[in-house]
């Protein structure tokens, strides 16, 4: 399921990021890589969704965290 329909305080997995070359390397600098844990702080509201990833915590646009894939 896309990161963009996780609920608020559910711990998820990325199975993968569905994404340009370009994209796909930013969110790995910044700890999106695959089998990561993450944990959703608020879920999709006013097209963001704020997860914690690794030790940060992070804001993503919707269409950014429906290009990632979580189960």
């Amino acid at each position: 399921m896309p990161l963009s329909m996780v609920s608020s305080n559910q711990e998820v997995t990325i199975s993968d990021v569905i994404a340009s070359a370009e994209l796909k390397q930013k969110l790995m600098n910044m700890g999106f890589t695959k089998g990561c844990k993450l944990y959703v702080l608020q879920g999709l509201t006013k097209g963001s969704i704020m997860v914690k990833v690794r030790d940060s915590k992070v804001v993503l646009n919707a269409s950014t965290a429906h290009k990632i894939q979580c189960s």
